[in-house]
């Protein structure tokens, strides 16, 4: 179960895990380590079983043949996806048999390994905003020159040391959830942004360049009655156009929404 918001009875924000598709990241997610031919063999395999896909919603079935990838859980128990131990040692491009440490000739099975699953949750995406269905994606990375083992007391006083993997889960990943009030905190501060940019404009207009003055006069002239205009829209053009020639001499050019302001300045000053 994951929840987007910090109040745990916001019910819209809570999700059961059974309720999101997740999938196992297959390739290098660590700085030093590289994709290999066992992560390429797997992708290849899941693709051809229509389990791999190119992004980690689940996009791109059926078009992978090499690593990096994402592919569906090996089986699932009451909807939760279940990955085996063999899959996820493949998906880092390494297993049991691997000499990944410092130890030479001793293989993870002799010394043990503690490896880092990065579990992802995103309902949000960059372009896409919010998700109708969230998913998760859980990427596993292998720690270098790291072993693990477990103490425990054998017969007599003889000590026993139990090696094995040492997983160690950080969760992740992009939530997101609407909320009005913050739409309304950003739609404010955008007015804002806009009526301080158009001052900043205006002041520049009048004061700082060589034209200003004419500016100010062109920004503050009265502008004609709008009851004017209306009348005048209900004349046809073609006697627009005759009264304009008859006042200025030249046919109006523009569109009708200039002829009707210069007309209607004409009319109101006479």
């Amino acid at each position: 179960v994951y929840s987007i918001t910090k109040d745990p009875h916001h019910q819209p924000s809570i999700m059961p895990g059974h309720r999101m598709v997740g999938h196992l990241a297959v390739g290098a997610f660590s700085q030093g380590h590289v994709v290999n031919d066992v992560q390429h063999a797997l992708c290849r395999e899941r693709g051809l079983r229509h389990e791999a896909f190119l992004h980690p919603s689940g996009q791109g079935r059926g078009k992978v043949t090499k690593a990096p990838c994402y592919i569906s859980a090996d089986f699932t128990i009451n909807n939760n996806e279940v990955f085996r131990l063999d899959t996820l040692m493949r998906a880092m491009g390494i297993s049991l048999d691997h000499d990944v440490t410092a130890h030479q000739g001793r293989s993870i099975r002799h010394v043990g390994l503690v490896i880092m699953l990065l579990l992802e949750v995103h309902s949000f995406e960059y372009g896409r905003g919010l998700l109708k269905r969230p998913f998760f994606v859980l990427k596993p990375i292998w720690a270098n020159n790291t072993q693990y083992s477990r103490e425990r007391s054998g017969f007599g006083m003889e000590t026993v040391d139990d090696y094995g993997l040492h997983f160690l889960l950080q969760p992740g990943g992009t939530l997101a959830t609407f909320s009005f009030n913050h739409l309304l905190e950003e739609v404010t501060t955008s007015l804002a942004l806009f009526a301080a940019s158009s001052i900043v404009v205006k002041f520049l207009a009048v004061y700082a360049f060589p034209l200003g003055g004419i500016y100010y006069t062109a920004m503050t002239r009265e502008t004609p009655d709008i009851r004017q205009v209306e009348k005048l829209a209900l004349v046809p053009d073609e006697q627009l156009q005759a009264e304009h020639r008859k006042l200025f001499g030249n046919a109006a050019r523009g569109s009708k929404e200039e002829l009707l302001l210069s007309l209607s300045s004409v009319h109101e000053d006479s």
